[in-house]
């Protein structure tokens, strides 16, 4: 049976290492050099509950800076003419200045989002989908640069672009919830619902 206090005690460590910058991988791969028996070893869900919750405890600009990536996710949303999803850590309230903006699209054509990445003027490349279930048909991705006043530069002076990673699923998962959980007490329902449309984002960034 797995010790509660170690095993918490280890997703905090790998909590903090996330907040540095490392990405998850990266923090997991650093904390286990430290650890000699892997069955307290904490899984996603914990890390990410903990992780939530020492930004909000650690963090005092955490909620601007959800608030500044789910704006940027609206506003790519916006631009390009193809209905798009917000995923990941920008909508389930463990972002920091370091994470990647993740999007997803559904569809059997995968050449019409790539047409409307395009039009809409963004230079992306194709990138490698992640291993997961359902599996992505394929995976697009681009930079974005930072904006001088940004509040990302406070954190970090050296940050000059964020990266946007967009999958695109078929038809049929569309109907999945790949990644939806009961909201813990740092999240509403929006944030736990593993991804939402232009309009729910909307009503996510403007609830008080």
């Amino acid at each position: 049976m797995m010790t509660q206090k170690t095993t918490q005690t280890l997703a905090m460590a790998i909590a903090h290492e996330i907040m540095q910058g490392a990405s998850w991988q990266e923090a997991r791969e650093i904390v286990a050099d430290y650890v000699e028996s892997s069955r307290d070893w904490p899984n996603a869900e914990l890390i990410e509950t903990t992780l939530r919750r020492e930004l909000y405890l650690l963090e005092p600009d955490h909620a601007a800076i959800l608030r500044h990536w789910r704006q940027l996710a609206f506003f790519v949303m916006e631009q390009v003419d193809f209905p798009l999803y917000l995923t990941g850590s920008v909508l389930n309230g463990c972002a920091t200045v370091y994470s990647n903006l993740r999007l997803a699209a559904f569809t059997d054509d995968t050449k019409s989002v790539e047409i409307a990445l395009m039009q809409a003027g963004i230079d992306f490349e194709v990138i490698d989908p992640e291993p997961a279930k359902p599996q992505a048909e394929i995976a697009y991705g681009w930079l974005v640069n930072i904006p001088r006043d940004s509040l990302f530069l406070k954190k970090d002076k050296h940050l000059r672009r964020v990266g946007i990673r967009l999958e695109v699923f078929r038809a049929k998962d569309l109907y999945t919830h790949r990644y939806k959980k009961t909201p813990d007490e740092h999240q509403n329902s929006l944030e736990s619902a593993g991804r939402i449309d232009k309009n729910e984002l909307h009503s996510l960034i403007n609830t008080p």
